[in-house]
C-alpha cells in the first residue's frame, strides 16, 4: 500500500509548523501553565493556543504606542492568561477538528483516501474514505480476487469475445466470465466449461469465448471478469491507496460583546471586595463568549444531524406496561447504542465516541447509576459531566433543546471529523471609556470561522413521553 504521507505533512506543516517556536519560544510560560493546569491535554490543542495567543500579539503589536494604550488598556496585561485559560477549555476540541488560521481568510483542510489501481469494478482515484461520502463495501481490494473487471463491450448480437484480463498471472480455475444471462469458468486448464468454449492464457490474460448462444437481442452488453491473479509472482500490481488533502477557504466572522458600569459602582467593588470591575466583567465576557462558541458548534452539530446524519434514534421514557422504570431506563443505553451502529453503517468507518445533550436528555442518562460516571464540574453553557458505559462522553448544554441529543464522532487525526472550528482572534478587547454621564464602556470580540463537513459521522437522538 502506497500512502501519499508527504500531503498529510503539509497540512499539518501549514496548520501547526508555526506553533513548534512559538511553545517553545515566545508562549513556552503560557505552555507551561497550561500542561500543569491540565495533564492530559495534547499537542493540537496546545499548538493552537500558542497560534491565537501569537495572533493577538501581532494585532497589538501592530497599534501604535498611544493607540495601544488607548485601544486595549489592561487587556494587555491579563488578556494573554484569559487566552490561555479559555482556548484550552473550549469543548470544540473534542468533539470536533480545530485548525488555526493566521490570517482572516485562510485555509481549513480535510482528509480523503483515494484508490490508486484500477481493480475489478474499482477506478483509480475514486475515493476509498472521504470528509464528504460514506465509506465503501469493497473487501476485495487488498487480496488477489479481481471483482467483476470489465471486458470490452459487444453487442447482443455477437458470439463471440475477445479480450484481456489485466491482473496477471492468473490462477488457474479462478476465473468466470459473465456476459448477460450467460457464464463461463475456466477448468484450469486453459479451456471453459459452461455456456460457451474457448480459451485462457494464465501468464497473459489473453482469453477468446464463444458463447453457444448470443447474449442478448441487440443491445449492448459489457461482459465482466472475476478471477484470482498471483500477487506474490507480480508484486507491481499490489494494489495501492493514495491520501489526498483537499483545502477550501473560510473567513473568520466576528461576535461581539459590550459591558457598561457606573463609576461609583466600579469604586464601590473596589472598596468593598478589592476587586478590579473591568477585569472582573471581562472575564464575564470572555466566559459568555466561550460558551456561545461551543454552544454555536453543538446546535450546527444537532442541526447537522438531521439534514444528512446517521439513521435517528429515540427512545420513550414511560415504562412499557408491566416494566419497572428502575429496569426501563437502562434501555436508553440500548438504543444509544444503536445510535452509534447507524454512525457505523453510514460510515462503515467509526461509531459514536461523544454524546452532545439537552438537559432533560441528561437527567436520564446522570440517572444511570453504575452505568455513567459523572466528572468535571458544573458550569455555566455547555459542559461536560462525565462517561457514559465507558465510552461516551458527555456534555450537558441548557442551550440545546432539552429531550434532544446528538451523537457524533471525532477521530485521532486533525482531519478526521464532520465539522472544522478556526480560530482567528480569540479574544481582543476595547480601552475602557467614560463619557459625562459617568458610564463606562467597554467591548470585547472575537473572531472565528466554521464550516461543516460530514453528517454522516452524527446520530440525532431524542426522548419521547
Amino acid at each position: 500500500m502506497s500512502l501519499d504521507a508527504q500531503k498529510l505533512m503539509e497540512a499539518k506543516t501549514k496548520l501547526f509548523a508555526p506553533a513548534q517556536d512559538l511553545m517553545e519560544g515566545t508562549w513556552k510560560d503560557h505552555m507551561d501553565a497550561i500542561r500543569e493546569a491540565k495533564p492530559e491535554i495534547d499537542d493540537f490543542t496546545l499548538a493552537t493556543t500558542a497560534i491565537c495567543l501569537e495572533n493577538t500579539r501581532r494585532w497589538i503589536k501592530n497599534l501604535d504606542e498611544t493607540t495601544r494604550s488607548t485601544a486595549i488598556g489592561s487587556f494587555i496585561h491579563f488578556g494573554f492568561d484569559m487566552i490561555s485559560a479559555i482556548m484550552p477549555s473550549l469543548i470544540a476540541h473534542e468533539i470536533v477538528s480545530v485548525q488555526p488560521m493566521s490570517r482572516r481568510v485562510g485555509e481549513i483542510f480535510f482528509l480523503e483516501f483515494l484508490y490508486g489501481s484500477n481493480k475489478g469494478n474499482i477506478a483509480a482515484n475514486s475515493k476509498m474514505f472521504a470528509y464528504d461520502v460514506t465509506g465503501n463495501s469493497n473487501i476485495h481490494y487488498s487480496d488477489e480476487v479481481i471483482p467483476s473487471e470489465a471486458c470490452t463491450a459487444m453487442s447482443g448480437t455477437q458470439t463471440v469475445l475477445t479480450g484481456q484480463l489485466a491482473y496477471t498471472p492468473i490462477r488457474p480455475a479462478t476465473v468466470t466470465i459473465t456476459a448477460g444471462i450467460h457464464s463461463v469458468t475456466d477448468t484450469g486448464s486453459n479451456t471453459w466449461g459452461g455456456y460457451g468454449t474457448g480459451a485462457i492464457d494464465y501468464n497473459t490474460g489473453i482469453f477468446n469465448v464463444t458463447w453457444t448462444t448470443a447474449p442478448g437481442s441487440g443491445s449492448s452488453v459489457t461482459p465482466t471478469g472475476t478471477y484470482r491473479f498471483n500477487m506474490e509472482q507480480n508484486p507491481a500490481l499490489i494494489p495501492e491507496v493514495l491520501l489526498n488533502i483537499n483545502s477550501v477557504p473560510v473567513t473568520a466572522r466576528t461576535r461581539k460583546l459590550r459591558s457598561l458600569f457606573t463609576l461609583d459602582a466600579s469604586f464601590d467593588v473596589e472598596q468593598a471586595f478589592g476587586k478590579n470591575i473591568e477585569n472582573e466583567l471581562s472575564v464575564a465576557l470572555a466566559s459568555e463568549v466561550r460558551q456561545e462558541i461551543d454552544s454555536e458548534i453543538q446546535q450546527d452539530l444537532l442541526d447537522f444531524s438531521q439534514n444528512g446524519g446517521a439513521q435517528a434514534i429515540s427512545w420513550p421514557k414511560t415504562a412499557p406496561s408491566g416494566v419497572s422504570y428502575r429496569n426501563h431506563k437502562f434501555t436508553l443505553i440500548d438504543k444509544l447504542v444503536e445510535g452509534s451502529n447507524n454512525i457505523f453503517k453510514a460510515t462503515r468507518r467509526a461509531v459514536g465516541n461523544y454524546i452532545l445533550a439537552g438537559v432533560d436528555f441528561c437527567t436520564q442518562i446522570e440517572q444511570l447509576e453504575s452505568r455513567f460516571k459523572a466528572e468535571g464540574k458544573i458550569q455555566p453553557g455547555p459542559h461536560y459531566i462525565g462517561v457514559l458505559d465507558g465510552k461516551w462522553k458527555v456534555y450537558k448544554n441548557p442551550n440545546l433543546p432539552a429531550t434532544e441529543a446528538v451523537m457524533g464522532y471525532k477521530g485521532d487525526l486533525f482531519l478526521e471529523s464532520c465539522y472544522v472550528y478556526a480560530p482567528y482572534m480569540p479574544l481582543y478587547t476595547t480601552q475602557p471609556i467614560m463619557l459625562d454621564d459617568f458610564v463606562t464602556r467597554k467591548g470585547m470580540a472575537t473572531s472565528y470561522g466554521t464550516q461543516s463537513v460530514n453528517p454522516k459521522f452524527l446520530c440525532h437522538a431524542t426522548i419521547t413521553s
